[in-house]
């Protein structure tokens, strides 16, 4: 019961080697003193041809050691609220099945992120930008996870597919970096991402401030990792009603197993009326410390919410 005991007591941000939430008057320096979300974006022009990746997967932390290894770095601390408390959420109710959800989304094709890249001749520079792609079908069954993942591997995942840029989504911004010896490193910037912890349902991610590194090679990426923060207008209207609505359909799942319904009931379901809303989820003491922001990236005096994932990414086409 150590999760129940951490929401009800409302003791602060997730301790796994991670910043704590500043007490209320003493906010952290910004991570940036020179960076600024964008106001606008197009997809990047590439001057002679770009290399253009699919992510075949997008890896949730599921536990302390991997929060922090997907963390935001921002002044020489680590910061990650939603992968921790993510993390504290599925290892207390493993029914939530968030990871199974996202390679669910991404396998299907329900949500499919490109990033195009383009390096300068001779030299380490980088370009690069994620994009969400249209959604296709890449497998038939996507309640047969197993089935689907072999399809997909053999189609959208190939190396060889085509995709299309989704007209209706906004790419994030062209981001400067290096490819030095084979490690990619992107210098912070938005990533929008598309992704799905509550299959079918897809939402929208802008990532602002985001640091995006791993192994590039011709192969695609390995060992990806994506860490940002989203500001409190994407926490308010996009990510904490989609958590609320995952937790929700968990604990009004009649599979659901009696002592994560009685957890949830505890932590979430203030009103006992058999309904867990985002309002409830915002108002839970450490979900209200952590949902409200644990870092500010451009000291404009608003708190930003923490989070990091892996991914991984192959060859495609556009």
């Amino acid at each position: 019961m150590a999760l129940a005991m951490l929401f009800l007591v409302g003791c602060g941000a997730f301790e796994a080697g991670l910043t704590q939430v500043p007490p209320p008057g003493t906010p952290p320096p910004p991570c940036y003193k020179v960076w600024k979300p964008e106001t606008s974006s197009s997809p990047m022009t590439c001057a002679v041809t770009c290399t253009t990746l699919v992510l075949d997967q997008l890896l949730f932390p599921t536990d302390s050691t991997e929060s922090e290894m997907t963390a935001l770095s921002c002044n020489d601390k680590k910061y990650n609220a939603l992968g921790g408390i993510m993390a504290l959420l599925v290892s207390q109710m493993p029914d939530m099945k968030v990871q199974i959800n996202l390679d669910r989304a991404v396998r299907s094709g329900l949500t499919l992120n490109l990033l195009r890249y383009q390096a300068a001749p001779g030299q380490d520079k980088i370009q690069a930008q994620f994009q969400p792609a249209a959604s296709q079908v890449c497998c038939k069954d996507p309640a047969d996870l197993v089935s689907c993942e072999e399809e997909a591997s053999k189609g959208c995942f190939s190396g060889k597919h085509a995709f299309t840029l989704d007209p209706k989504a906004s790419p994030g911004e062209v981001l400067e970096g290096t490819s030095i010896n084979g490690k990619l490193s992107l210098n912070p910037g938005t990533v929008r991402l598309r992704l799905s912890l509550l299959s079918p349902v897809p939402l929208e991610l802008p990532l602002y401030g985001a640091q995006v590194r791993g192994a590039i090679s011709p192969d695609g990426i390995a060992n990806g990792i994506i860490s940002g923060a989203v500001d409190k207008q994407s926490m308010d209207t996009v990510l904490i009603p989609h958590i609320a609505n995952l937790i929700n359909l968990v604990y009004t799942d009649s599979k659901t197993d009696q002592r994560t319904k009685d957890l949830q009931k505890t932590l979430f379901d203030t009103d006992k009326d058999g309904k867990i809303t985002a309002a409830e989820l915002k108002n839970n003491g450490l979900a209200r410390s952590l949902l409200s922001g644990d870092v500010d990236l451009d000291g404009d005096g608003i708190m930003e919410l923490s989070m990091g994932f892996g991914f991984t990414a192959v060859p495609a086409k556009l």
